[in-house]
């Protein structure tokens, strides 16, 4: 039954405690501060903006899109406005703008074998879990033991019951407990949060003050550091992207079993590529309209709520230009239909589906701002090619197709899905094929 009731902000929080299951422990017995890392959804700062993504640092997302919202982001979403005190839920928690979303996390135990394999050590695993009114989307939470093999040591253990019925249709949290005895050959135990896809994809479930404890002879065991985790990727010398618009995965990508494929009967050039490459498999939007992605791509955050189209964003923050100047490395943006360098013109005449925003960088007011540096960066797609001949090429380019031919507007002039991917494949072989075939 509840022990206490709260609410805060239209979020309900009910604490309830399970069964507690428990063995005697030795003299010197103590308990651990929480061994999960960032339990709280603190160490990343939070978004009020209700469908975009954050990183979530010490979790390991498995599948979807997490995320790290604040808790005054219910202020605009619900009709009550109170808040809860900092001192009870800090500034954010954990969502999910993606549907069927899981993030985990493991926990080495292996200090304390000793205690554990003699019955000795017990364990608590809390959360608050939750989820929005009478929406199915809810917060699990689930424990696994494992042997230093990877073997299951006992059976796992799962925190659930946040629904809708169980939160009185109200948009909230409840905190759930359970205790136990760690299996003995426990060597890891891995805590996992499943946010449960329902009608929507947009943040229906979530999670805070996601904590483990164990108790007995476990003074080795400490909390687990907040570190940068080690980056495995090579030395490039260049790295391109090029975006293209308003196309499902589905109609691009062909799925048999576990292999994935461009589907080459529509865009032959695009499946001879990724024939030679990587398809992401887990890779979400993070907003509507599209400014707000490239945003995103190319400097780590949306920045700004609701429908921000240039000239409105004009951001005096850091992008990968940037950072790339600062290393000495160099940088373009290629714009298809642009006529002149550093075109901002909004209609541009004469420039076909040409619009400033085709690339990410004149979002930025050190870009923009900057007349010498924005004509030298921001250039006709024209100019790549001839980068290609004179092997001049940048060390990073963005290329971009202009608004027909980037799938939007070939979509717009007749609804007709295979039409508009035979135009994108058509660019990014006209684009491509001779930086593909060149030195």
């Amino acid at each position: 039954m509840p022990k206490h009731k709260s609410h805060w902000g239209g979020l309900t929080l009910a604490l309830v405690l399970s069964a507690t299951l428990g063995r005697a422990t030795a003299a010197n017995a103590s308990t651990t501060a929480n061994l999960l890392l960032n339990g709280d959804a603190e160490l990343h700062r939070c978004t009020n903006d209700w469908t975009a993504q954050t990183p979530v640092p010490g979790w390991r997302v498995l599948r979807g899109a997490a995320s790290v919202l604040c808790y005054s982001a219910f202020k605009w979403a619900h009709e009550t406005p109170n808040l809860p005190s900092s001192a009870l839920a800090g500034e954010a928690l954990f969502g999910a703008p993606g549907a069927d979303t899981a993030i985990e996390q493991a926990v080495d135990i292996s200090a304390a074998r000793g205690a554990i394999d003699s019955g000795a050590v017990t364990f608590t695993l809390a959360a608050w879990l939750g989820g929005w009114r009478d929406r199915p989307e809810r917060a699990t939470l689930t424990a696994v033991f494992l042997d230093e093999t990877g073997h299951s040591t006992g059976t796992p253990v799962v925190l659930t019951d946040a629904g809708a019925k169980a939160r009185g249709n109200l948009t909230g949290l409840l905190a759930r407990e359970t205790r136990g005895v760690v299996p003995g050959m426990t060597r890891r135990i891995v805590v996992t949060v499943h946010f449960l896809s329902g009608l929507t994809s947009y943040h229906n479930a979530y999670a805070d003050n996601i904590s483990l404890t164990l108790s007995g002879d476990v003074a080795g065991l400490v909390p687990a550091e907040s570190v940068p985790p080690l980056a495995r990727i090579p030395s490039l010398d260049h790295v391109y992207v090029v975006m293209m618009e308003n196309t499902n995965y589905a109609d691009v990508i062909r799925t048999n079993g576990r292999s994935v494929a461009v589907d080459a009967a529509r865009m032959p050039f695009l499946a001879s590529l990724a024939a030679d490459g990587v398809i992401l498999t887990n890779l979400w939007g993070t907003y509507h309209p599209s400014d707000q992605n490239y945003v995103a791509m190319v400097a780590g955050d949306t920045y700004r709520y609701g429908l921000v189209y240039y000239p409105d964003y004009n951001l005096a923050v850091t992008h990968v230009g940037d950072l790339l100047n600062a290393q000495g490395k160099s940088w373009r943006g290629y714009v298809q239909h642009m006529k002149t360098p550093c075109n901002l013109a909004i209609n541009a005449s004469g420039e076909g589906n040409y619009a400033p925003d085709d690339e990410p960088f004149v979002q930025f007011q050190d870009v923009i701002d900057n007349p010498a540096r924005c004509i030298a960066t921001v250039r006709p797609l024209a100019d790549f090619e001839a980068a290609i001949t004179s092997d001049t090429l940048p060390n990073f380019a963005w290329i971009a197709a202009d608004g027909w031919w980037d799938g939007e507007g070939a979509w717009y002039e007749n609804f007709n899905v295979a039409f508009s991917l035979a135009k994108q494949d058509e660019f990014l072989q006209s684009a491509l094929q001779s930086l593909m075939q060149s030195a």
